[in-house]
């Protein structure tokens, strides 16, 4: 794995958790959802998501709204805001 650093504390974030959803969105609503592992700085608590995945499920998949309404429903997960 890459060694990631955050900017402003020069410190190597640290995993928080594997597993986070991440909601992509286009103009028409979400469009992806991807499996990322969630990193954060250990002095400023600066939080990034990193390990994405190859591959995502797209909107025309076909269990991709059971995936949607199972992501929204974990606390950990994050929408891409637009």
């Amino acid at each position: 794995m890459a060694h990631l650093v955050c900017v402003s504390c020069k410190m190597q974030m640290k995993p928080e958790k594997n597993g986070v959803y991440f909601i992509e969105y286009a103009g028409f609503g979400p469009y992806k959802i991807w499996h990322t592992d969630k990193l954060k700085c250990p002095r400023c608590g600066a939080t990034i998501l990193t390990g994405f995945g190859d591959t995502a499920i797209h909107h025309h998949d076909s269990i991709f709204n059971d995936l949607l309404e199972l992501a929204r429903k974990q606390s950990d997960t994050v929408e891409e805001v637009r």
